[in-house]
């Protein structure tokens, strides 16, 4: 049984539904992939890939991934930055946090920029990490 040769090193990457394990050589995957797998495998990998797509926010300063609500129903665009208040889950039986506010999507500065300006902001904040600073 072999891994796609795009599956991620990292074991906390995001995996594309596409290239998850498999149950036998890749090179067997278009031609057998309905005879080895049940049908509701893939599909769910499909719809968790989806879900995942249009639910996680990754953090500026942390670079984690956090599964989110948002409350006003924006669903926002993939590589968008935006500035919103994020609650962490509620309570231990909750996985995904809160975004309270609106989202402000701002458009003139990329993430680049963003991070300059955190990289020569947050050491004046005295914080002995960035979490801690932010």
């Amino acid at each position: 049984m072999a891994l796609n040769t795009n599956f991620p090193e990292s074991p906390y990457a995001i995996l594309d539904p596409a290239i998850r394990w498999f149950p036998a050589d890749e090179a067997l995957r278009e031609s057998s992939s309905k005879k080895l797998m049940p049908p509701l495998v893939p599909q769910l990998r499909r719809k968790v890939g989806e879900w995942r797509d249009s639910g996680y926010l990754r953090e500026l300063i942390t670079g984690e991934r956090l599964p989110c609500i948002v409350r006003s129903g924006y669903r926002g665009e993939r590589g968008e930055v935006w500035l919103a208040r994020v609650l962490p889950p509620p309570g231990p039986s909750f996985t995904a946090s809160l975004v309270m506010t609106t989202p402000y999507v701002l458009v003139h500065l990329g993430e680049p920029q963003w991070q300059t300006y955190l990289d020569r902001t947050l050491p004046k904040l005295g914080a002995a990490d960035r979490r801690n600073a932010y």
